[in-house]
């Protein structure tokens, strides 16, 4: 069983919810649903998890925590977290600002710092205007979006996902959009800078407070 299963779980059943009722209402299958319930499928996709927050009124924390998620929390927890921050850098990794995120985040990824989404290369994942979580000591695998010095020599890192195919390690965008810049071939000798843990809008999500069920 895995942590979000769990929190999706409990909250499938906090709304009184079938798995088939609870995946029409996020435009999911069924099928997939179960599979994250159950532990079939131990990871859901960012994208997927901020569906879910968004129908449900959803903190990070209720999904992705296991000690403060909705699944401890209807067993009669009571959070109260701390204001967490990290440092928001430029493109240097010069620290330019804080952000505000949850508590667990900042326990989970303590070397965790934030960058500005500023173009659509990855736009079906990450909205242009948002906040970018990276951690720096999580070792970037083929499927995850990592930062990445830019392969074509652009001055400034650049978000893609990472991919293996024949021809070697490639950065692809994952946009709306056609772009030129769509696939980065053979990237040998690159450096990752990080890799994506979780993105936000430019908001605290650190305010949220929760009181027993």
């Amino acid at each position: 069983m895995s942590v979000i299963g769990d929190n999706i779980r409990a909250l499938r059943k906090r709304e009184g919810l079938t798995q088939e009722q609870f995946a029409a209402a996020c435009g999911f299958t069924r099928e997939t649903v179960n599979k994250w319930e159950t532990g079939a499928i131990g990871e859901v996709r960012a994208s997927n998890v901020e569906t879910i927050r968004n129908v449900f009124h959803l903190s990070f924390d209720d999904l992705r925590s296991r000690s403060h998620g909705l699944a401890a929390q209807i067993a009669g927890a009571v959070f109260h977290p701390a204001d967490a921050t990290i440092p928001l850098v430029t493109a240097k990794r010069e620290a330019v600002d804080v952000v505000e995120v949850t508590h667990s985040l900042a326990a989970e990824h303590p070397g965790a710092f934030a960058v500005d989404v500023s173009d659509d290369m990855m736009s079906h994942v990450l909205p242009t205007g948002s906040l970018a979580i990276v951690d720096p000591d999580l070792e970037g695998k083929p499927g995850d979006i990592v930062l990445a010095d830019d392969p074509a020599g652009g001055p400034s890192p650049i978000l893609r996902r990472l991919t293996e195919t024949d021809d070697g390690l490639c950065l692809v965008s994952d946009s709306y959009r056609r772009h030129e810049e769509h696939f980065i071939r053979n990237i040998r000798g690159f450096k990752i800078h990080g890799t994506l843990i979780w993105y936000q809008p430019k908001r605290s999500l650190g305010s949220e407070r929760w009181e027993r069920r």
